[in-house]
């Protein structure tokens, strides 16, 4: 068997608050594999500012339909880089959470997004100021 290449593709997600302090950008395309990291640029955001990171599919009448949360975070604007790892639960063939018998913790698993934006949101961000959120994928 020989060895296995792995792609990996970066999406920048960006924008500027309102005067309210809120955002809401997506990624420039539709994107599909799993998300591996995150990176917010938080630097210029209020303390303690809010976000949410989540795929966005449209359905067959072209409506928008929000899937769940891949982060949901209140204290990003702390003036550093906030890298992280979302995993979620894998589950069995009857939607329910596989756990680690021992421990009872879930088994963790990455995000897969097919075929979907990815919105950020923020919330308490402060008053026009720019962020930068990049999104690590293995396509």
């Amino acid at each position: 068997m020989g060895a296995q290449i792995r792609n990996y593709d970066v999406v920048k997600i960006s924008g500027t608050t309102t005067s309210g302090g809120a955002a809401a950008d997506d990624s420039p395309n539709a994107v599909t594999g799993k998300i591996i990291g995150v990176w917010v640029d938080g630097t210029n955001l209020s303390n303690g500012a809010d976000l949410t990171l989540n795929a966005v599919y449209t359905d067959v009448d072209g409506v928008e339909i929000l899937g769940e949360n891949i982060i949901n975070n209140a204290d990003v604007g702390n003036a550093t880089l906030n890298e992280f790892y979302p995993r979620r639960a894998m589950e069995d063939t009857a939607d329910a959470d596989l756990l680690f018998a021992a421990a009872g913790t879930i088994v963790p698993t990455e995000f897969a997004v097919f075929e979907a934006k990815l919105r950020v949101t923020i919330a308490n961000g402060g008053n026009a100021v720019a962020y930068a959120v990049r999104v690590l994928m293995e396509v």
